[in-house]
């Protein structure tokens, strides 16, 4: 009776401790799906690439495939195991085609930091959101067909290192923000548009370039430090150089490096002829070609693991 017991029931126990034995080892790891471009970044792109007439680029996106967006790069978050935009450079040579704006949704790439945008045909205004953005360091709006007077918010994002809104058709003063953006190592490129009036006093970046604009005074106190710089050649400048700064030599050399020698009513006869007696070395201040030089278009998305996510 015990063994036909035994034999019965031994089966069955066999059976559960093989169950919780097989239940008890670890699961095998199952690989991660390729990571790919956000969703919500994917939307913003597609939405910035029809507003300005993505299909008439020199180099078109598939918006179906987004290897093909070309001028856009992007970083893994290896948290979410997808890619988030950093880079947005969309350069047009063109004259006045593709037509368009820049899309006020350029604010919601929260890990944007560099933004280069051009193109006759490109109208509209400069987006306030895009100024909005934590970690931006670099914006270029140039050679575009934006007007108007530049708005202060602009100046108002404090990571920014490089503003570069050149050969547009801005036109009116320098706006009072300026010297609200505090960062002794921050760039503002203004050349070639239409402003004039005074600049504003108490600005606080390394540089602020005002080439080719319609000036007709020189903010000559500045000319007593050697930051910032104030560069303002090709105006037509109006005004006497005033008696301080001419009788100071560091003064008279910065005002003859930062405006490239232009046209005072009381220049000395030494201007024109080698430039001051007995000059320091100083740094050949040359108008930024870099602003006039649109990036390579690339033609492929860049998908980058090599840095981190910014913010991280």
């Amino acid at each position: 009776m015990n063994t036909r017991l035994i034999k019965t029931v031994l089966p069955g126990i066999v059976w559960l401790l093989s169950l919780f034995s097989c239940s008890s080892e670890d699961p095998v790891p199952q690989p991660l799906p390729e990571p790919t471009l956000n969703a919500s970044d994917s939307l913003v792109l597609t939405e910035l690439y029809k507003a300005f007439d993505g299909d008439n680029w020199e180099v078109t996106w598939d918006l179906t495939d987004i290897y093909t967006w070309g001028g856009v790069s992007a970083v893994l978050d290896s948290v979410h195991n997808e890619y988030r935009v950093f880079s947005v450079i969309l350069n047009q040579t063109s004259w006045e085609v593709p037509q368009g704006y820049i899309s006020e949704r350029i604010g919601d790439l929260p890990y944007l930091m560099d933004f280069r945008v051009g193109g006759r045909g490109l109208r509209g205004y400069i987006p306030e959101s895009l100024f909005k953005l934590p970690y931006l360091l670099n914006v270029r709006i140039a050679g575009t067909s934006i007007s108007g007077e530049i708005p202060d918010y602009v100046f108002q994002c404090p990571s920014l290192l490089r503003l570069d809104l050149c050969g547009n058709y801005h036109y009116g003063e320098v706006p009072d923000a300026i010297t609200q953006w505090d960062n002794p190592e921050a760039t503002c490129l203004l050349r070639e548009n239409d402003l004039s009036g005074e600049v504003p006093a108490g600005i606080k970046i390394k540089e602020l370039d005002l080439s080719k604009n319609d000036f007709t005074e020189f903010p000559f106190d500045y000319c007593f430090n050697d930051y910032p710089r104030i560069l303002m050649n090709r105006n037509p400048f109006s005004v006497d150089i005033p008696d301080s700064v001419l009788n100071n030599p560091d003064a008279v050399a910065n005002l003859y490096a930062w405006t490239h020698a232009a046209r005072f009513p009381n220049i000395p006869d030494w201007w024109y002829n080698g430039g001051p007696p007995d000059p320091e070395e100083t740094e050949d201040i040359q108008a930024a070609q870099a602003s006039r030089t649109a990036a390579p278009i690339r033609t492929r998305i860049e998908l980058r693991t090599d840095i981190p996510l910014p913010g991280r």
